[in-house]
């Protein structure tokens, strides 16, 4: 089983399904395989297991997997079985031990085993989504941490087609915080700022994720906030070596992810050099322009003693500042209509386009930039794949 690289908070709680099977449909066949998950049974078809899961269609007829007798009900009998070292998978079993429910003392070992703070839980959960992927249910995800064991389960089981196509609905169903009073107005920006959330809190993962789905519009904005926040992201990591922001093990394995980023980087150390350079060649003839950086930067430096030693990627207050005074003094006639074109080079540098969020938390807007885009044809995955 893949593990997870980014820290997760504890997380407790019984299994959100019924003890009595979880039947899917399938009109004109009937179910041929159990699954038995964590205590739940599931009544699935392996003509849908293997239309949809690679894995399935590899090792369904497992070698080790015995014959049933005439009669079973079941062509498949399949369990989640727990290594020592907390991963688990599928294996085959015999109707005896499908027939026989954990008791208390299992789901607690279960529990005990699971690393990285994940539960019997969370992985139920995670893996009953991916058969609602299969058989097209609807798909509610409730945090951050339940899409991203849904994509690592569905990254195992070879089912990541399926779950992409599923993407746009999934995300169309996010659910709000409970706390949030579920007023149908403001149910889909409350959503929005959920995903919002996701990208400011676990930018790296996201666009991590989002290149594993072949998710365009997940990717593009992913990729914005991982390039807006790379010089906190490199700072954080140098101070405490904290594993959530240790990019350099999470993006090893990804090197087309890597070469993604330093592209749009690169881009955005262009785009800002150049801006800058314009300022200064231009500011030199107009002393009122070079009066108002002069007092831009003493307002700030006021504000944030350390904002000197910040890198040109974190100076986006001060264009913001620059680019309201070029604004009002083109408007009163203190500088002439030419800054109109440097304040069009500023809007570039400043904007934010994302496609499936539409505003940046404020805690996070007031150095970085967020301009990045992914060009059509530079995504790091092949455009042609169906399968993968």
């Amino acid at each position: 089983m893949l593990k997870t690289s980014f820290e997760r908070p504890e997380i407790t709680g019984d299994l959100p399904f019924p003890r009595n099977p979880i039947i899917f449909k399938n009109p004109g066949h009937d179910a041929d395989v159990r699954i038995t998950v964590f205590g739940q049974e599931y009544h699935v078809h392996s003509v849908i297991l293997r239309l949809y899961s690679n894995y399935f269609r590899r090792f369904l007829d497992a070698p080790n997997r015995k014959e049933p007798a005439k009669y079973a009900p079941f062509a498949y009998e399949y369990a989640a079985i727990m290594d020592d070292d907390g991963e688990w998978g599928l294996e085959p079993v015999s109707l005896e031990a499908q027939d026989t429910p954990p008791d208390e003392a299992q789901f607690e070992k279960w529990d005990s085993l699971l690393t990285n703070n994940r539960c019997i839980y969370t992985e139920a959960i995670s893996f009953h989504n991916i058969l609602k992927a299969m058989y097209h249910r609807p798909i509610t995800i409730g945090s951050f941490f339940q899409f991203a064991d849904t994509v690592r389960l569905a990254d195992f089981y070879c089912a990541l087609p399926i779950l992409s196509a599923s993407i746009d609905l999934i995300l169309r169903n996010l659910i709000p915080s409970p706390n949030f009073s579920f007023n149908p107005q403001d149910i889909p920006r409350s959503r929005i700022k959920m995903l919002g959330d996701w990208f400011c809190t676990h930018p790296l993962d996201m666009c991590i994720l989002s290149c594993k789905l072949h998710h365009k519009e997940l990717f593009h904005d992913a990729l914005i906030f991982v390039v807006g926040k790379w010089p906190r992201m490199l700072l954080e990591y140098e101070k405490p070596k904290s594993a959530q922001w240790n990019w350099i093990e999470r993006l090893e394995p990804h090197p087309r992810i890597i070469e993604t980023i330093g592209y749009s980087l690169a881009q955005l150390i262009e785009l800002q050099s150049a801006v800058a350079t314009n300022l200064r060649r231009d500011a030199a003839t107009c002393p009122f322009v070079s009066n108002m950086v002069n007092d831009i930067e003493k307002q700030i430096q006021r504000r944030d003693p350390v904002y000197s030693r910040r890198t040109p990627l974190e100076t986006a207050r001060f264009y913001v500042k620059l680019m309201n005074g070029l604004r009002e003094a083109i408007q009163r006639g203190r500088v002439g209509d030419t800054w109109k074109v440097f304040v069009g080079e500023l809007k570039i540098l400043l904007s934010f386009d994302p496609v499936l969020v539409n505003e940046l938390p404020v805690e996070v807007v007031r150095d970085q930039f967020w301009c990045a885009r992914v060009e059509e044809g530079v995504f790091p995955w092949e455009g042609e794949d169906v399968d993968w």
